[in-house]
């Protein structure tokens, strides 16, 4: 099984300075997390911050990284499809790629966020258009990377483009959870990444997975909350719902959050339901470097 941590980058956490950020990943790597991600958001999630709260673009965030650590991986979970022209999407992934000695994680979906849309200037298509267009996306990426150049004339995207330096092999993740695209997953993807949910949940989305394909990998994306008592109910109190206690915040998401020591019960539910990779978000990171710490001596007793 493999571990990766989502970077504090104001989206569910704060950001403190670039300087705890760099620590963070230094620590991460010392650890032997197997990789780092942020979040493909432009602004803060409104339900837990304001939408003027600061927020740092992925990319740039996760390329400042890449000359302060050495072996870890470094990724998005996942890109917003629309965002970014797919032919461009390459041309950065094969750079990334380069200049990081092939630790790019790349990951990508067909994005959710309306609001964000509308704010800076993006129609917010249908779902099943932003699907057939995450499907061409795939398609030109994986075709520029793999032969340097393509020629695409699709209903979404039209490109004859190269993608010079070539890169080495750059696995695909494709986030999500609806039957389209786990489909999608299944014909472009090395990994599905399942957001959120239940052991139930995602033993259902992986059953539905292979029999399209048995040998996509299958990673999560979960939210944690460790440490002591105090400081696991702290953060309960900043996401619960206004009208929620503290206890019953922490009972409704215990099927589908780490939570201190039952994390170790809960990670082997899912490891049995087929995950190979999870993608933690450790709340509180970004105030405490040591939650780190607790969370990889919970691994190393799996």
């Amino acid at each position: 099984m493999e571990f990766g941590l989502i970077l504090p980058q104001g989206w569910l956490n704060s950001i403190r300075s670039m300087e705890e950020i760099e620590k963070i990943a230094k620590h991460a790597e010392e650890l032997n997390f197997n990789s780092l991600y942020a979040y493909d958001h432009l602004l803060p999630y409104e339900k837990y911050s304001s939408i003027e709260d600061p927020i740092l673009e992925c990319w740039t965030l996760l390329s400042s990284l890449i000359g302060i650590t050495d072996r870890i991986k470094l990724g998005q979970v996942v890109l917003c499809n629309s965002y970014r022209n797919p032919a461009l999407v390459a041309k950065m992934g094969a750079t990334f790629s380069y200049l990081s000695n092939n630790r790019l994680e790349f990951g990508i979906g067909a994005g959710w966020y309306e609001e964000e849309y509308y704010r800076f200037g993006y129609q917010f298509p249908s779902t099943k258009d932003r699907l057939e267009q995450l499907e061409e996306s795939l398609q030109i990426i994986k075709g520029l990377w793999e032969h340097g150049r393509l020629k695409f004339d699709g209903k979404h995207y039209k490109i004859d483009a190269i993608c010079n330096p070539k890169p080495d092999k750059i696995k695909i993740m494709v986030g999500g959870s609806s039957k389209r695209l786990i489909k999608i997953a299944s014909k472009y993807a090395d990994r599905y990444n399942h957001p959120f949910g239940t052991p139930e949940e995602v033993r259902e989305k992986v059953r539905l997975l292979r029999e399209y394909n048995k040998d996509v990998e299958v990673s999560i994306l979960l939210r944690a909350i460790i440490g002591s008592k105090e400081e696991i109910d702290a953060i309960a109190n900043r996401l619960k719902d206004d009208d929620e206690s503290v206890k019953d915040y922490l009972k409704r998401v215990k099927d589908y959050t780490l939570i201190g020591n039952n994390s170790i019960e809960l990670l082997n539910r899912y490891r049995d339901a087929g995950v190979t990779h999870f993608i933690i978000h450790l709340f509180g990171l970004e105030d405490n470097i040591d939650s780190m710490d607790r969370l990889k001596d919970i691994i190393s007793r799996l």
